[in-house]
C-alpha cells in the first residue's frame, strides 16, 4: 500500500477508536455500578480532540503516551477479580487506538522527510 493511503486510514481508524473510547470508559462504568468519579476518566482524552482532528503529528504521539495509562487500567480490571466483558472492549480499542495512531504518526514523519512530491510512489516497508 502506499504511504498517503495508510496514513490516511489509519487516520480515520484512530478518530473511531478514539471517539469510542471515550464513550465506551463512562458506559463501561455506569453498567458496572461504579461511583460516578470513574464516570470522568475519559475526560482527559478529550484534551486531544482538537489535534487529532487537524492531524497534528505531535498529538498523535502524546495520545499515544497517555493511551499508555489507560491500557495499564484496563490491563488491571480485565486481569481483576470483578472482570466485566466491557473491560475486554475497552482494553482491544486501547490497543487499537494506539496502534493505529502510531502507525498515522509513522507514515506521516515518513512522508515529511521524503524529498519532493513522489513519496504517492513510494511503497511503506514496516
Amino acid at each position: 500500500m502506499k504511504t498517503k493511503t495508510i496514513m490516511t486510514l489509519s487516520m480515520h481508524f484512530t478518530l473511531w477508536c478514539f471517539g469510542t473510547l471515550i464513550l465506551i470508559i463512562p458506559i463501561s462504568a455506569l453498567v458496572q455500578d461504579l461511583p460516578w468519579v470513574f464516570c470522568l476518566l475519559s475526560l482527559p482524552l478529550v484534551i486531544f480532540t482538537r489535534g487529532l482532528i487537524r492531524g497534528n503529528t505531535r498529538t498523535f504521539i502524546w495520545m499515544c503516551f497517555v493511551t499508555l495509562l489507560y491500557f495499564c487500567i484496563a490491563t488491571e480490571k480485565v486481569f481483576g477479580i470483578n472482570a466485566h466483558p466491557l473491560d475486554l472492549v475497552e482494553l482491544i480499542i486501547v490497543i487499537l487506538l494506539f496502534l493505529s495512531a502510531m502507525t498515522h504518526a509513522r507514515c506521516k514523519q515518513k512522508i515529511k522527510s521524503l524529498p519532493g512530491e513522489s513519496h504517492d510512489e513510494k511503497e511503506i516497508s514496516f
